[in-house]
């Protein structure tokens, strides 16, 4: 037989104690659905060939890969972000190519690459209703190690929560 829980009178709860809230952003407000990387990894290639950076799809595929292997361990290791743009541009030069991550054809070709993820973003049920009901009481804070700033603000615009939060930090600023 399930034991009963017991209720605490009311003056037990410290709820008005509570200034702000912390949140994470993907997994835990948001998942994406039927996302293919394999799609967006050959659109960020024809983008960039498209922006003179002429290669073929294995040999660039191959440097993005040591790229992103090589700045996944320093985030886990170091606890450092290196954006996208870091990874496309040193798998860029190792192809031959003289570039940064400043480049402006980097970004552009980034912000393709990243579409199809944020049409697959959808909000976990009742996110929406948490993020009122914390607004309500008190400040709201997003927090996200996702290396490409700009995808978050798309999706917080495109799933209408981004007027909820009274601050957003990412480890792409931040390292």
């Amino acid at each position: 037989m399930p034991r009963k829980l017991r209720r605490l009178p009311e003056e037990n709860y410290a709820l008005t104690e509570i200034k702000a809230v912390i949140t994470d952003y993907i997994g835990t407000l948001t998942n994406a659905r039927k996302y293919s990387l394999e799609s967006s990894r050959s659109k960020l290639h024809r983008i960039l060939t498209e922006a003179g950076f002429e290669t073929r799809l294995d040999a660039f595929l191959t440097e993005y890969n040591k790229a992103h292997e090589k700045y996944r361990a320093i985030r886990y290791k170091k606890l450092r972000e290196v954006t996208n743009a870091v990874w496309v541009s040193e798998a860029l030069n190792a192809l031959g190519y003289e570039t940064n991550a400043k480049d402006l054809r980097i970004k552009a070709a980034l912000n393709v690459f990243f579409q199809d993820y944020v049409d697959t973003l959808e909000l976990r049920p009742y996110a929406k209703t948490l993020l009122r009901n914390i607004v309500k009481n008190c400040k709201l804070g997003l927090i996200s190690n996702f290396t490409y700033t700009p995808v978050i603000y798309a999706s917080l615009r495109k799933l209408g929560i981004n007027q909820f939060f009274n601050a957003i930090i990412f480890s792409e600023d931040t390292g």
